[in-house]
């Protein structure tokens, strides 16, 4: 607040010849530019008449006080965007202004849901241990997965992959090559080898049979899940496996368009 200055304060009490340069200098203090807000005239004293007293008020309590509702809903919506305990948003969003709302962020068209599919039903067929035998070197194997089970052994021990490929049942298949893990004929590199082998064994079974290639291409650009209690190739008991075989299907889903299938 600006404080009367001592001469205002003699106003009438000094004579008339006093009160026309200070009656100019109050003047031109009350025509300076600025926010400025006059309040009621105090009351008079024995020492003169009431004099005006003049108060500033600072732009920047005026300008928070001139900021609508609207704006006031604005700042709101930018800190939920910026708001890294979101889990629907990063915690860096970038420079966005006022006017972005989540209502248009939540307009995103969702991704489209997962087919799955079994060791039964419909898609059977995608399955290693499914009844489509596969030709290898001249050789037939009755499915997928007594190929795949085979080349965990050295081609050159054909002793081990005839005893995988005519094992009766996929329980002999798992019982037979654990067998001969035991005995140390696995590939040493067969750690590193297995998920590509899966890929082309179950490539060669496409290929094979056109209804199962079909299929797989009929099912568009879906995510393709496998349901199984196996964590590593489907997505196990509590659904949080890493679904590998699903990711198999899906490459060679694009690796049968790009060759020309369709």
């Amino acid at each position: 607040m600006v404080q009367p200055t001592a001469g205002l304060a003699g106003i009438g009490a000094n004579g008339a010849n006093s009160t026309q340069p200070k009656k100019s200098r109050l003047l031109r203090a009350l025509s300076l530019r600025g926010n400025k807000q006059s309040v009621p005239l105090q009351s008079g004293t024995a020492a003169g008449p009431a004099v005006p007293v003049t108060r500033i008020v600072p732009v920047i309590l005026s300008s928070q006080n001139t900021a609508g509702p609207s704006s006031a809903r604005s700042a709101g919506t930018s800190s939920v965007l910026h708001n890294p305990a979101n889990p629907t948003r990063p915690a860096n969003t970038g420079n966005l202004t006022h006017s972005a709302s989540p209502t248009n962020l939540s307009t995103q068209s969702s991704p489209e849901p997962p087919l799955l599919f079994k060791n039964r039903g419909p898609y059977r067929a995608f399955v290693p241990f499914s009844e489509h035998p596969v030709v290898y070197q001249g050789k037939v194997f009755p499915t997928a997965q007594h190929l795949f089970e085979a080349k965990r052994f050295p081609e050159n021990q054909q002793d081990c992959w005839e005893l995988i490929r005519t094992s009766k049942t996929v329980n002999e298949i798992y019982e037979n090559a654990s067998k001969l893990c035991q005995r140390g004929l696995e590939r040493p590199d067969w750690s590193v080898i297995f998920l590509r082998e899966m890929e082309e064994v179950s490539y060669l079974k496409l290929i094979q049979h056109e209804p199962v290639r079909s299929l797989l291409l009929r099912t568009g650009n879906v995510p393709l899940v496998y349901c199984a209690n196996d964590p590593y190739w489907g997505n196990g008991e509590d659904e949080n496996g890493a679904n590998k075989l699903g990711e198999v299907l899906q490459r060679l889903r694009d690796r049968l368009r790009a060759d020309g299938y369709a």
